[in-house]
């Protein structure tokens, strides 16, 4: 027995610098932790304060006009999304705003079809903008004022939940869920075309 403790001694020894320096990182966020927590409280507030303001405006107004999606950086070679509704609270606003009674237009700004099933039920009209180049602007401006009728086509499915992930208009059923299989069958329906086919509900225009 203590010849094993004296074999193993030069390991735990070996061991202590890396502990040291794992307890040190550690102290060290902790420290920019304590750190930042007011300056997070500070923009937490502020965002509070924007929002009961835009609320307070949205109420003075004859329509409202909610620009909302994601940022430039969630898309791209390397970005990815765990879930695909609207990042933040940005459907809770969009539900406040709803409560005020005026109508309301949502203008999406996003780089992947979105899940937005409460939104696509609610809101008076949907304009999918994607992430548009500098003149985005005026093209947006001329379609909410009737200077320009959108004649464009979505060129991917969006879908009702994430679940239904992948999903486009010539995807063959693997016979998943089986219960939707079930209920198409003693209905007489059939699940072997597109992934529709078994779920005409679940897709919206948007």
């Amino acid at each position: 027995d203590e010849a094993a403790q004296a074999s193993n001694m030069p390991r735990q020894n070996a061991d202590l610098p890396a502990q040291a320096r794992a307890a040190e990182m550690a102290a060290q966020a902790a420290d920019k932790a304590q750190q930042a927590a007011p300056a997070a409280a500070e923009a937490l507030r502020r965002a509070e304060q924007a929002g009961r303001q835009a609320l307070a405006q949205a109420q003075a107004a004859d329509v409202i006009v909610a620009v909302v999606g994601e940022s430039a950086t969630m898309s791209g070679e390397a970005p990815s999304r765990m879930e695909l509704s609207l990042p933040g609270n940005q459907e809770a606003f969009l539900k406040a705003l709803h409560g005020t009674g005026k109508p309301l237009v949502v203008v999406l700004a996003n780089g992947r079809p979105l899940a937005l099933p409460w939104v696509s039920q609610n809101v008076h009209a949907l304009l999918e903008t994607w992430h548009l180049g500098v003149q985005a602007g005026p093209a947006v401006a001329d379609v909410l004022f009737g200077g320009y009728n959108p004649s464009g086509r979505l060129v991917v499915s969006f879908p009702w939940s994430v679940g239904q992930e992948p999903l486009y208009y010539n995807r063959t059923s693997t016979g998943r869920p089986a219960s939707t299989m079930s209920s198409s069958a003693s209905s007489g329906g059939t699940c072997a075309g597109a992934a529709t086919s078994c779920c005409p509900s679940t897709m919206r225009s948007v």
